[in-house]
């Protein structure tokens, strides 16, 4: 079985930046539980975008992961704070001179990451 890649972004309204850095920081530390992890995670200069780019060994890891009960507690601290967020499932296709493209297979939906 192959790896899952996930991109999620994340718009993030100034005043909601604090809450979502305690959500992300349970968030993101339970991605290895579910043998996931953080390859690159971005941030704009002014703080209210952010991109991460996740791997997880399967889509069930996904699955599990998005219904982990640690998580969605989490949850409850940016649900409804105009915090929004876009994930995708990707691949990467070798384009020329070894650039790595990345093919968005299938939306992933909106979720908080």
């Amino acid at each position: 079985m192959s790896s899952v890649t996930v991109v999620a972004f994340v718009r993030v309204p100034s005043e909601q930046a604090q809450g979502l850095e305690v959500y992300e920081d349970v968030a993101l530390g339970l991605l290895p539980r579910h043998g996931a992890l953080v390859e690159r995670r971005l941030r704009s200069a002014d703080g209210g975008t952010e991109a991460h780019l996740l791997s997880f060994p399967s889509r069930e890891a996904i699955d599990a992961f998005d219904a982990d009960p640690r998580r969605a507690a989490a949850r409850a601290g940016v649900d409804g704070s105009g915090v929004r967020a876009l994930r995708f499932v990707v691949e990467p296709e070798e384009g020329p001179q070894g650039i790595v493209f990345w093919r968005f297979r299938t939306d992933a939906g909106s979720a908080s990451c």
